[in-house]
């Protein structure tokens, strides 16, 4: 009797066990352990419901290393039901991608992946954040337009550092590299329209976006439109300037942009800077450019959908991806609002009537060929070979698959190491062996359909 009472008290331990699993990679509830917040001043801060929801509508997706240089972990994903009909096999869909802000940080675990709804910041709206609203109400992921119905994709990778110009410490945050790694997972895992890519994104999330853009005329081209919402990048900052980030490109491509910020936002310090005023006027300045959308908050109370939140005035995304907030400006470099552009579209319909207008190969529009060269079988190649401080691995795959890179010594010791998820098509993978000794090693990559081990020297 006592082994039974033993054998059914570990069943039902083992039931609840799987109930709290399950419930964890399907629901978003009661995730910060520090609440109730008791401030220094014995003021009580109680965890609120709105931060909630359960079940979600969007998969949790961790255990990842998007491009091989840990800095995306996992990320929440929304696909429409359609997507997986044997009718629609073949049928490409458009994508926003999301990046969120500094206090969302996590290293995507199901758990972390909450912080997208309520970050350990002080926004108390970060159920307003983009991914909050596709959990509250999905009607606008699908847009009907010129008689054509689109349903979007949805994407919001967790990346787990952002340091920038820290005195005495080196910075480490997702420049433009790191956001395409995102664009080609995304591209390698969906059947994705190539027209139809869009990028929005909060704070930091602003700033990747932004700066993606702006590293290139080929990655200006790549994406449809994008919307950065509280940018603090600025613009001609050395640290722009130093990578190659300039507004011509985004004028040269004619990428449509749409701008939201408060106008008393200081980015956490410092003074005002209306920081999207100086992006505006030098894309504005090339010849054939778009001129960007543009709407400034104005630090007034009572709350309104057009003015800075009430909470924190670097808060403009609790406005910005509501349903309701349509208004864009004429753009003014003063203090002054300008009138109504007339534009009057949400980014939901604003997004859908973009179409990238850079040149697309017919393989990428015809529905029946594959969207990227496919290689016959997987292969690496590494250069350079001797090297002094870096080397990089060419990975050229013929599907989407785990990739673990491995180096050792001739004695067989792990000298680093390195595992991602990698899309068709070429990628590279940079390890930076600096601080190695001198001598030979042996790079074994390891992916699901092969194995290669190659001798390298370093110098």
């Amino acid at each position: 009797m006592k082994g039974i009472l033993k054998r059914c008290c570990v069943l039902f331990l083992s039931l609840l066990l799987f109930k709290g699993v399950s419930a964890q990679t399907t629901s978003c509830v009661n995730y910060d352990s520090r609440y109730p917040i008791t401030t220094s001043t014995g003021k009580k801060y109680l965890w609120n419901p709105l931060w909630n929801f359960s079940p979600m509508k969007m998969k949790k997706v961790s255990g990842l290393n998007i491009g091989g240089d840990n800095y995306f972990n996992g990320m929440l994903e929304y696909v429409p039901a359609s997507y997986n009909l044997t009718a629609n096999k073949t049928k490409k869909y458009p994508v926003i991608i999301s990046f969120h802000g500094y206090a969302a940080r996590g290293v995507g675990t199901t758990l972390e992946l909450c912080r997208l709804f309520k970050d350990r910041g002080g926004d108390s709206a970060g159920h307003k954040t983009f991914p909050g609203r596709v959990e509250r109400n999905t009607t606008q992921l699908t847009q009907v337009y010129n008689g054509v119905t689109y349903e979007y994709i949805v994407v919001a990778p967790q990346f787990n550092k952002y340091t920038r110009l820290v005195s005495g410490t080196p910075d480490a945050f997702p420049t433009a590299k790191q956001v395409e790694n995102v664009i080609n997972y995304v591209v390698a895992r969906y059947r994705i329209d190539p027209r139809r890519i869009y990028l929005t994104g909060y704070s930091n999330g602003a700033n990747m976006i932004l700066e993606y853009a702006a590293s290139s005329l080929a990655r200006a081209q790549r994406v449809a439109a994008i919307m950065p919402v509280s940018l603090c990048s600025q613009h001609g900052h050395v640290t722009n300037t130093s990578r190659g980030y300039y507004a011509k490109y985004i004028g040269q491509a004619k990428l449509k942009t749409w701008f939201v910020y408060c106008e008393a936002d200081n980015c956490g310090s410092g003074p005002v800077l209306n920081v999207p005023n100086k992006w505006v006027d030098s894309i504005n300045k090339y010849p054939g450019a778009v001129k960007p959308r543009y709407t400034r908050l104005r630090n007034l109370n009572p709350a309104h959908l057009y003015n800075c939140s009430d909470s924190l005035l670097h808060d403009a995304w609790s406005r910005a991806f509501d349903p309701n907030f349509r208004v864009s400006n004429v753009y003014t470099a003063t203090g002054a609002v300008g009138a109504n552009d007339g534009i009057n579209l949400n980014m939901y319909q604003w997004f859908i009537r973009q179409v990238n207008t850079a040149p697309v190969a017919a393989s990428e529009l015809d529905e029946t060929v594959p969207a990227v060269v496919i290689p016959d079988k997987s292969t690496i190649t590494v250069t350079p070979n001797p090297f002094v401080t870096e080397v990089t691995a060419h990975l050229s795959l013929n599907r989407s698959q785990r990739v673990r890179i491995n180096l050792t010594d001739l004695a067989g010791r792990l000298v680093q190491s390195v595992n991602g998820v990698y899309g068709q098509g070429n990628t590279e993978v940079r390890l930076n062996l600096d601080k190695v000794p001198g001598g030979v090693y042996l790079m074994k990559v390891s992916g699901e359909n092969f194995t290669s081990t190659q001798k390298i020297i370093k110098r």
